[in-house]
């Protein structure tokens, strides 16, 4: 089982992309990118040497954030594609809880592979 816990600005779904307003083209959206590379980051320091779930996973979400739910657990799944599993695909169960906000935001994340 994997745990881990990111404090700080959790961006929305909504914001992935922007649009170039000169060119018309879509582009990721640095904050976006910037919070998929720290739960990323955070995952390969807590560990290291893990390879990722290649079966089916569940994942249990408690968040501490203002926002909807469903628009901010998007991103946080996206930086652990190819890290704690080889893709979101595998994912078969996702609970998410909202606890109290406090000053800060923050989410914590449990992942679990089942047979």
């Amino acid at each position: 089982m994997y745990n881990i816990s990111i404090i700080g600005n959790m961006p929305s779904i909504n914001s992935k992309y922007g649009l170039n307003t000169r060119t018309k083209k879509l582009y990721l959206n640095p904050k976006y990118r910037d919070y998929k590379n720290r739960v990323s980051a955070m995952f390969k320091s807590k560990y290291p040497l893990q390879v990722p779930y290649k079966g089916n996973v569940h994942v249990k979400i408690f968040m501490r954030t203002k926002k909807d739910i469903d628009n901010v657990i998007k991103p946080t799944l996206d930086g652990l594609n190819g890290y704690a599993y080889v893709d979101d695909r595998q994912i078969t169960k996702l609970e998410v809880e909202r606890l109290q906000y406090v000053d800060v935001e923050g989410i914590t994340v449990g992942i679990t592979e089942v047979e």
